[in-house]
């Protein structure tokens, strides 16, 4: 279905879970954090779809950041994976019933395992620190090594920073560094 410049694709498998892909414009001023408490406030809650909230973490999709949120109500299991490139925000619902979520969360992960961004949205490749151009604002070392520190330069903030290889960077918009 596309309407207008959205595209939202829902799966209702006959294993018994479904998923929905939804797209909206990536809205540079919306962080990741903001479009999970606005889904939240629909879905979460007395009356509503999603009775608790069960957790939540940080994860990579496509290699871009994500929320990935586990929920819980009316018999039913729910994970959200939201997402986002320069362009196009993505959502993921995956709902199973309670009792089968265990068996069949390894369906929704092979989902996400091989979605691809559009081409808009699909993150540069990692740059050797050496062979960064000035100004580069993210300097990752090369794939294959063992990188005991990230570094996050940009001259037009004013700072560079050294972080854990395992933490995640996020630009919620071109001021923010997160």
């Amino acid at each position: 279905r596309e309407p207008g410049d959205t595209v939202d694709i829902a799966i209702d498998s006959d294993k018994g879970y479904g998923v929905i892909l939804q797209t909206s414009d990536a809205g540079p001023d919306t962080s990741i954090s903001e479009t999970a408490a606005t889904l939240e406030a629909a879905y979460l809650g007395p009356g509503k779809p999603w009775a608790r909230k069960i957790g939540q973490e940080v994860s990579l999709i496509a290699g871009m950041v994500a929320f990935n949120g586990q929920y819980e109500g009316e018999g039913a299991r729910y994970r959200v994976v939201i997402t986002r490139g320069p362009v196009n925000a993505y959502t993921f619902i995956f709902r199973t019933r309670a009792e089968t979520y265990d068996d069949l969360e390894p369906e929704f992960d092979w989902i996400l395992n091989a979605f691809r961004m559009a081409p808009g949205d699909t993150p540069p490749a990692p740059v050797a620190p050496d062979a960064a151009k000035p100004g580069t604002p993210l300097e990752q070392v090369a794939p294959g090594t063992a990188p005991t520190v990230r570094r996050f330069a940009e001259h037009r903030l004013g700072y560079a920073i050294e972080y854990d290889p395992e933490w995640i960077l996020e630009r919620p918009t071109g001021e923010a560094v997160m």
